[in-house]
């Protein structure tokens, strides 16, 4: 009995070396994406105009403050209107306390810009946000995802030539799938899920044999690293730090690693 467990013992240890040497020959880098490699700084500098320090938050003159005051790129919540526009829509309530992004499926994009005005905003559609910059880079986010918000995705991006300037982050397997099925070279994140099978390989050290799931990871700044950003750099993919909220003492320092972007909320916190 002794002896027969030595063996399995033995022939399971084969076996992981066996996987081990596979996967370390068979695991590629993946291949460079144009929005990080091509941007002129790193790490390029997000700026959500969603917190007021701009003016009317995701209105087009607030982007247009942030990028004057040197942002790189601008980050964006998309939400899919009933007319097949995605609308970039800040966290606002109105008069009986609804947030007006969970019911803009239900009104169409100049229904959404009339409930927005009677609360001070000014909402602009991803198509004008495109136009308006074409210098820009955008991150969009997609909080509810959907076939037709991704439909509208790309009918926006082929408009203005934009796919080479946008990350996307759809926080949901089957249509993260689905967009990177579609269009393999449009950069997108991982999802909560990936990210949370990742942490463990990550924390194991056993990335060289871990095929990347997406081109970027987007990670709040206090669990960004140098470890991590050297496994990317090894890996092929990008690490961007969610830095809003964040004191401008905590994000000096990573303004001069390697780290690939870094969301904040206001250009003061990196100047």
């Amino acid at each position: 009995m002794k002896q027969f467990v030595l063996r399995l013992i033995l022939f399971l240890v084969i076996l992981l070396v066996v996987f081990g040497v596979y996967r370390l020959l068979t695991v590629d880098a993946l291949e460079p994406r144009a929005f990080f490699e091509d941007a002129s700084d790193k790490p390029l500098v997000i700026v959500d105009t969603g917190h007021g320090s701009f003016g009317v938050p995701y209105s087009l003159a607030a982007m247009e403050a942030a990028r004057d005051s040197g942002a790189g790129g601008l980050y964006l919540p998309v939400y899919l209107t009933r007319d097949g526009e995605l609308a970039v829509l800040p966290s606002s309530q109105d008069a009986q306390g609804s947030d007006f992004r969970s019911g803009a499926s239900t009104l169409t994009l100049d229904d959404v810009r009339t409930l927005g005005a009677e609360q001070g905003l000014e909402v602009a559609s991803l198509n004008e946000v495109l136009r308006a910059f074409p210098e820009m880079r955008f991150f969009v986010d997609m909080p509810e995802p959907s076939f037709g918000a991704l439909s509208a995705l790309l009918i926006a991006s082929d408009a203005s030539s934009a796919l080479d300037r946008l990350v996307v982050r759809v926080d949901n397997q089957q249509l993260a799938d689905a967009l990177r099925h579609q269009v393999p070279s449009l950069t997108t994140t991982y999802t909560s899920g990936e990210y949370d099978a990742f942490s463990p390989v990550f924390a194991l050290g056993l990335t060289p044999f871990y095929r990347p799931a997406a081109p970027a990871i987007v990670a709040p700044l206090p669990e960004v690293s140098p470890r991590l950003i050297r496994v990317g750099d090894n890996g092929g993919f990008y690490i961007v730090a969610g830095a809003v909220g964040q004191a401008r003492e905590t994000i000096e320092d990573w303004l001069e690693s390697d780290l690939d972007a870094i969301i904040v909320s206001e250009t003061s916190q990196i100047n």
